[in-house]
C-alpha cells in the first residue's frame, strides 16, 4: 500500500441547502418566458430619448428592456450615474444625483415602486413590488439596460415614470395596458418542472 493511500481523509462536510429563490429575486429557474413586442416611448427631449421594450414575462414578474439614445453620437450615456459619486451627508437629500436615471412604476391597483432604494435592503418595497436594475451597456450615444419587476401586475393600466435631469428629463409618464403582459406570462413554459425554485 502506498504512502498516500494510508492517509486518513476527513469526512466531507454536509452539503449546504439549496438557496431559496424568492419571486422578487428574478425569473423562476427552468421556465422560458413569454415575450411582448412593446415599443413604448417613455421620454424624449432635445438631447435624449428613452423607450421601453421588448418585455419578457414570467408568472412572477417581468424583465423590462430600456433603450436610451442620445442626439449626440459621442455622448456617454450611463443611467447609473457612475463617476458622479455619492454626495456628503449634508447633501444626502439630493441623492440620487442628477446623473442617475430613475425609473418608477405604478400598478393598476395603485402600488408603486422605483429603482432607487432608500433603505438599501433587498426585497420588495412597502407596496410589495420589486423593481431592480439588471445588466446593461452601450456606447456611441446608445445604452440598453434591463430591470426586473415583480410581481406580475394585475389587470388594468400601469404607469411608467422616469426622471433624468442631467439629460433634460424632469419627469415623464407613459401608460401601458397590462393585458398583453399577462397573456405573455401565461405563455411561459416550464421546461424542467422538477427544477423549479
Amino acid at each position: 500500500m502506498s504512502f498516500f493511500e494510508q492517509i486518513r481523509r476527513p469526512e466531507p462536510p454536509p452539503r449546504p441547502p439549496e438557496p431559496r429563490h424568492e419571486p422578487w429575486m428574478g425569473p423562476p429557474h427552468g421556465v422560458l418566458p413569454g415575450s411582448v413586442a412593446i415599443d413604448l416611448l417613455l421620454a424624449v427631449t432635445d438631447h435624449v430619448a428613452v423607450q421601453l421594450g421588448p418585455v419578457l414575462a414570467w408568472p412572477n414578474g417581468l424583465q423590462l428592456s430600456l433603450s436610451m439614445i442620445a442626439r449626440d453620437m459621442g455622448a456617454s450615456l450611463d443611467p447609473r450615474g457612475h463617476g458622479h459619486g455619492r454626495p456628503p451627508a449634508e447633501l444626502e437629500e439630493e441623492w440620487p444625483p442628477r446623473a442617475v436615471f430613475r425609473l418608477g412604476v405604478q400598478y393598476p391597483d395603485g402600488g408603486r415602486a422605483e429603482t432607487y432604494s432608500f433603505n438599501g435592503r433587498p426585497g420588495p418595497n412597502a407596496d410589495g413590488i420589486w423593481l431592480s436594475p439588471g445588466g446593461g451597456g452601450g456606447g456611441g450615444g446608445k445604452y440598453r439596460c434591463e430591470y426586473w419587476l415583480s410581481p406580475l401586475p394585475p389587470e388594468g393600466t400601469m404607469t411608467f415614470a422616469c426622471r433624468w435631469p442631467l439629460w433634460g428629463i424632469d419627469e415623464a409618464h407613459a401608460d401601458l395596458d397590462t393585458a398583453p403582459l399577462r397573456e405573455a406570462a401565461a405563455r411561459a413554459r416550464a421546461i424542467w418542472p422538477d427544477q423549479l425554485t
